[in-house]
């Protein structure tokens, strides 16, 4: 999950979409990919749901932005994490 909000994302009226642009090295794929407008916070939120492509323990790599029609309208976000084994 990823929040995005400043003075460009403002003026993006709630009933407009805006996109997430999530970028991920090629052990990693997103399955799912929301971008919503959430009224509590007043700010943009993306959600990935990520799958691993292999076997192997290659931490996630995420660049993701907010675009508004072809114009990226937000910061780059870049996110680093480990894959994490369910317990059973």
């Amino acid at each position: 999950m990823i929040d995005f909000e400043g003075p460009r994302l403002a003026v993006i009226p709630e009933k407009k979409s805006a996109g997430g642009d999530c970028q991920l090295q090629r052990e990693w794929r997103h399955h799912e990919n929301q971008v919503f407008f959430n009224p509590v916070k007043r700010n943009w939120r993306v959600i990935l749901a990520l799958q691993h492509a292999r076997e192997t323990r290659t931490p996630v790599d995420i660049r993701c932005t907010l675009k508004k029609d072809d114009e990226v309208v937000s910061e780059t976000w870049r996110i680093i994490g480990v894959r994490h084994e369910r317990a059973v």
